[in-house]
């Protein structure tokens, strides 16, 4: 949610019905409020963060990393830090609605998504909310959906590890 419908009986009936609600930011404040084209933008989100704190109903943080967004990953993870959110969820940039018009300004280039990837690792810490980074378009996995066939294999244990997740990375803490 962008926070507007985030109170009243609204937010009872959202939160009996699920575990999680994502507020999107697009930035710091004055990125973000540029982003959605209003000056409350931001404002909204805040307070639809401080309903959420104050009613106990868990949520995170919904990143989307542009070019002009990437520098202000850590004040993200801070800011949902102080706010009591669960988790930021970073993601790129993706060119839909109003981002279709500056597309060429903020998408993000391959070196900018490997700094996403090595800010966002760098970030979490164990007095940090949880931080998740994908940077698979959802369009490209559809379109690969054969390569996972494998995950969804009854019985795998005759299966080369290869076979079932192509690339496998491992990370030097085995995660």
């Amino acid at each position: 949610t962008n926070g507007a419908p985030v109170g009243g009986r609204l937010l009872d009936l959202i939160a009996s019905h699920v575990n999680l609600i994502a507020i999107s930011l697009d930035g710091a404040p004055g990125t973000h409020a540029e982003m959605r084209g209003d000056g409350n933008a931001f404002a909204r989100a805040d307070r639809a963060m401080d309903r959420l704190t104050a009613t106990g109903v868990r949520y995170g943080l919904s990143y989307c990393i542009s070019r002009e967004s990437l520098a202000d990953m850590p004040w993200a993870v801070e800011f949902a830090r102080e706010k009591g959110a669960a988790l930021v969820h970073f993601h790129p940039f993706s060119a839909m609605g109003r981002g279709r018009a500056v597309a060429s300004r903020l998408s993000l280039s391959e070196t900018d998504k490997a700094r996403a990837y090595i800010i966002a690792s760098l970030l979490e810490t164990d007095d940090t909310p949880g931080v998740q980074i994908d940077l698979a378009p959802v369009d490209a996995v559809r379109t690969r959906r054969d390569d996972y066939a494998a995950l969804i294999l009854d019985d795998a244990r005759h299966t080369p590890l290869s076979d079932l997740i192509n690339p496998l990375v491992i990370d030097e803490t085995g995660r």
